[in-house]
């Protein structure tokens, strides 16, 4: 191994500790877990993954050689970090993580404007058109069957006349049912709107 070679595995890890510091720092400032089980399983687990990518940083940089002062390197990375930029990276960290939630948030409330209130007035629209049709249709045909009832009432036996009585009443049963149902609909469907 060259001088030239040393010295930029020197570097390589260095600043592979700082970037190892600073990645288990973001991990523990944004992701890490509050139950100390799920710690013990996770934190071994990143570290174990940093490992792996600052060894993959030597490996390009001399081959995969480990020597006793790469190893110091890279707590001296690590030492380096802690000591002089962990403050500066976390302030900035919250900053970014404050700015990416009020864009998401913008995100959703521009969302909720532009797409979920239209198509709730469009189907609260769609939905009083639909009742007055069927409130209108319903009282048309109502008024001819009276109508029809009320001229041949006199020609119609009492045996029948009872039968279409029985009939209508269940007809106007299930259609006061289903009148009240679109109601409730209606009721929650307004009161979602709120």
């Amino acid at each position: 191994m060259t001088l030239a070679t040393q010295w930029l595995s020197l570097l390589a890890m260095i600043s592979g500790g700082i970037g190892t510091a600073l990645v288990f720092n973001t991990y523990s400032h944004l992701f890490r877990s509050k139950n100390t089980t799920h710690q013990m399983i996770t934190d071994p687990m990143v570290v174990i993954v940093l490992s792996f990518f600052s060894y993959y940083l030597l490996y390009m940089v001399n081959g995969g050689i480990i020597r006793f002062y790469l190893v110091v390197a890279f707590l001296l990375g690590i030492t380096i970090y802690y000591a002089m930029f962990e403050k500066v990276y976390l302030r900035v960290l919250d900053r970014v993580v404050v700015f990416v939630k009020k864009i998401w948030y913008g995100i959703l409330k521009l969302s909720n404007i532009m797409i979920i209130k239209p198509l709730i007035w469009i189907s609260i629209g769609l939905l009083v058109l639909i009742r007055f049709f069927i409130l209108t249709i319903w009282k048309v045909f109502r008024f001819v069957i009276l109508v029809l009832f009320k001229i041949i009432r006199p020609f119609i036996p009492s045996i029948v006349r009872r039968h279409v009585q029985s009939v209508y009443m269940k007809c106007r049963t299930s259609v006061n049912l289903w009148k009240r149902k679109l109601i409730m609909l209606w009721r929650r469907i307004k009161n979602a709107k709120k």
